[in-house]
């Protein structure tokens, strides 16, 4: 869709929707490889001091990266535009 849509704003929000989810995808990632050497799941900064990340990829909506319980990533941005940005 990204490469098909001649639309700028469409473009915009595809790339945006794509960067998030792959900065999620990043996170759960490095989640796993540590979980497969620790045996438990990290939490976040955990996987920065320990090397299995340079630093937290930012959520580009601009929320706060969670941590769910299966080891899921999830922002509070929910991959939605805020209001008044």
């Amino acid at each position: 869709m990204l490469g098909e849509t001649q639309s700028d704003a469409l473009r915009r929000r595809l790339s945006l929707r794509l960067t998030a989810l792959e900065n999620a995808v990043v996170i759960e990632d490095a989640l796993e490889q540590c979980k497969q050497k620790e045996g438990r799941i990290p939490e976040f900064g955990e996987l920065v001091d320990s090397g299995y990340l340079d630093e937290l990829p930012a959520d580009p909506y601009g929320g706060e990266w969670e941590l769910l319980p299966n080891g899921r990533v999830f922002s509070t941005s929910k991959f939605a535009e805020m209001r008044g940005k």
